[in-house]
């Protein structure tokens, strides 16, 4: 028989959502990990990776297609290195997350001999991107960092950035690391 676990809350962030006066004021986000082995956030997961697919450089794809490859070879005792989360505005029932209020999804990789986990892809919503000047949020990408450095404390962090993103790292803490490739980036604890 297989054990099935639903999205889990892990904490809380700070974001910034735009008021009806247009300032952004101070809200708590939940962050949650997703189980790719519970059918329905694999679910949530597809639903996201079709309405955010529209766009340059949107990961939301391979989140979806590297849990669902994780749930098609899991016999659910294993445990897995590829994690996956979720930012929301719910604050319950995170065992039915509703698409709707996610507002970025992260795949992390925890390395098996090494004090560090790499950040596979870090996600915000489409609408929430730092480069939507209209956008209702702000800080979700901050959020997402500074709650898994919460719940995978005194390791390091490895990540390959975009160019478009690098700028975006280096303000929340992470140095180049790697003098060939211009891309790999790290937090050290």
């Amino acid at each position: 028989f297989m054990i099935n676990f639903k999205a889990n809350y892990i904490n809380s962030s700070n974001i910034l959502k735009r008021n009806i006066n247009n300032k952004f004021e101070e809200k708590k986000a939940s962050f949650v990990i997703l189980d790719p082995l519970n059918e329905t956030d694999l679910n949530v997961l597809k639903e996201l990776s079709e309405e955010w697919e529209d766009g340059f450089d949107y990961f939301t794809k391979d989140i979806y297609n590297n849990a669902k490859e994780e749930y098609l070879k899991n016999d659910g005792f294993k445990k897995l290195e590829t994690q996956f989360y979720a930012l929301t505005t719910q604050k319950n029932n995170f065992e039915s997350l509703k698409p709707w209020q996610i507002l970025g999804l992260m795949q992390i990789y925890k390395f098996k001999d090494r004090p560090s986990f790499q950040i596979d892809y870090l996600q915000t919503k489409p609408d929430s991107c730092m480069f939507d000047q209209n956008r209702l949020y702000k800080k979700v990408g901050t959020a997402m960092l500074n709650s898994i450095k919460k719940h995978i404390p005194n390791k390091d962090i490895i990540l390959k950035a975009l160019d478009s993103a690098i700028e975006f790292y280096k303000t929340n803490g992470f140095e180049k690391f790697d003098s060939v490739n211009k891309y790999i980036y790290r937090i050290k604890k």
